[in-house]
C-alpha cells in the first residue's frame, strides 16, 4: 500500500513538472526581433500619431503601429526576415527604408525623419540599418547551417 502511494505521488510530481516545463517553453524560445525608434519632422520635433509599418518582404505580412506622445514607436515581436519600413503622417511625405534584415532575437533602433510635402510623395532611404542592442550587454550571433558540425 505504501509503495503504491509513493509511486502515485512520484507520478503526479512528474506530470506536474512536465506540465510546468511545457508551459514555460515559450519563455525560452524568444526568437523574434524587437524594433523601435522615433519619428521626427525636419526641425527634429517628434511626430505624434505617425503610422509606422513593417512589411515582411517574404510573407507580405504588414505590422502597423502608431507613434506615442513622444513620437516613439515599438514593435516588440517581429519574426526574423527582410523588411521594408515606412512612416507616414498627414502633411508629410512618406519615408521608406528598404531591405532591413532582422536576425533572430535582434534589437534594432530605427529612427525615421519625415519631410514636409504632399502625402502622395515618398522619400526612399537606401541605407541599411545596423542592429545595435543599447539595452542589454548580452551577445548573440546567427550561425549559418552549413557551418554547424555535430560531434557525438
Amino acid at each position: 500500500m505504501r509503495h503504491r502511494l509513493i509511486r502515485d505521488t512520484a507520478l503526479k510530481m512528474l506530470v506536474f513538472t512536465g506540465a510546468l516545463f511545457w508551459a514555460a517553453m515559450p519563455l525560452f524560445s524568444q526568437n523574434d526581433a524587437h524594433v523601435s525608434g522615433t519619428v521626427t519632422d525636419p526641425s527634429g520635433a517628434h511626430v505624434v500619431g505617425a503610422t509606422v509599418t513593417a512589411l515582411n518582404i517574404a510573407t507580405g505580412a504588414a505590422t502597423p503601429v502608431q507613434t506615442n506622445d513622444a513620437g516613439i514607436y515599438t514593435m516588440p515581436s517581429l519574426p526574423p526576415g527582410t523588411y521594408t519600413f515606412n512612416a507616414e503622417h498627414a502633411g508629410f511625405r512618406k519615408a521608406v527604408i528598404n531591405q532591413v534584415v532582422l536576425q533572430v532575437s535582434s534589437v534594432l533602433q530605427l529612427n525615421m525623419s519625415l519631410e514636409l510635402g504632399q502625402t502622395t510623395e515618398t522619400v526612399e532611404v537606401q541605407a541599411v540599418a545596423t542592429a545595435v542592442n543599447a539595452t542589454s550587454a548580452s551577445v548573440g550571433s546567427v550561425v549559418e547551417g552549413k557551418r554547424l558540425w555535430i560531434f557525438r
